[in-house]
């Protein structure tokens, strides 16, 4: 199936791109909008209906999807890259569609009358998921897909993007490759490290230990579909698929799969590490960011400083200070 980044690989490299390319803020666009393309394609696939030319149903359909766990920016940026390629490769626009326009409207307006976040995966609802998983080879990497997510605080594309060559993996210790990431498109490159737990039912390193041995992967992704027969197949793992693999485990303990998604795994191992006193440049050696600011809204999700302040308001202080 012919895809947008097959057709606008040329284009993007054009005397037009070069021109753009000549200022820094121009040249963060087009990395923002390879990006974009790349995903806009993924989704294409998975849905199997083409991206060049995409209908403006499938864009309305996308852009649906992208709102259950994006915020508005990231969504009108993903929109204009899908302009800006139809345009480039001479296709007709879809974002110009009536459909398409109401359907970012609605998005608009339900997303700031209503913002909703999703459910972190907290330490003790992951102990259940993981328990409750079924006895077979879906099961075991559904395990360390969980594992690996929460306690690497990964976000779902970079899960997927997992290859076997770029874990180093012993009895005791693990470390994983991040080769590009949302922040890093440049790709400097992440190692993301874990040791051995003392709790075996939840240890990433023994879940990607029993899943390596029962799937046999010697190389490529590390995160693969398994058909209905248990049979590994060769392509990667959709970004789709991890999160339904964690709303399917937080269904199978009784829990709303709607108030959880992709980025469930990242929250809750972020929002753990920190109620258990890491240290916030330690999170962000595994998170990857740089910037201390980024995590205040994960140090919001513990209610501490709220809890504080309230305290404070009935005249009471922490007994620690």
């Amino acid at each position: 199936m012919t895809n947008l980044t097959t057709v606008t690989d040329h284009a993007l490299v054009s005397n037009k791109a070069k021109k753009y390319q000549g200022k820094s803020r121009a040249a963060s666009t087009l990395r923002m909008y390879r990006s974009a393309i790349a995903d806009f394609d993924e989704y294409c696939k998975d849905q199997r209906v083409s991206s060049a030319p995409a209908t403006p149903s499938t864009v309305a359909n996308y852009l649906a999807f992208l709102a259950d766990e994006q915020k508005v920016s990231t969504i009108k940026v993903k929109l204009a890259a899908i302009a800006y390629a139809h345009r480039l490769a001479h296709l007709p626009d879809p974002t110009v569609d009536s459909v398409v326009e109401t359907t970012l409207d609605g998005i608009v307006r339900d997303k700031g009358l209503l913002p909703t976040t999703k459910k972190a995966v907290t330490l003790n609802i992951m102990r259940e998921m993981v328990v409750a998983l079924p006895p077979t080879l879906s099961g075991t990497r559904d395990r360390a897909v969980l594992l690996l997510g929460f306690g690497g605080m990964f976000r779902r594309s970079e899960l997927v993007e997992i290859m076997v060559e770029d874990i180093s993996l012993t009895d005791e210790h693990l470390s994983v490759l991040i080769r590009h990431s949302k922040t890093d498109q440049e790709g400097k490159g992440l190692v993301k490290h874990f040791q051995m737990l003392n709790e075996r039912a939840i240890c990433p390193v023994r879940a990607l230990h029993d899943w390596l041995s029962g799937s046999g992967i010697k190389s490529g992704p590390l995160f693969r579909a398994i058909d209905r027969y248990g049979h590994v197949r060769d392509k990667k793992m959709s970004t789709e698929a991890v999160a339904q693999i964690i709303k399917s485990a937080a269904k199978r303990i009784g829990q709303d799969p709607d108030v959880f998604a992709g980025h469930s795994l990242r929250r809750g191992g972020i929002t753990s590490a920190l109620k258990h006193a890491a240290e916030q440049r330690d999170v962000m050696l595994q998170t990857g960011h740089t910037d201390p600011k980024t995590l205040l809204h994960y140090n919001e999700d513990l209610g501490e400083g709220a809890t504080r302040a309230s305290r404070a308001a009935f005249g009471e202080t922490d007994k620690s200070q």
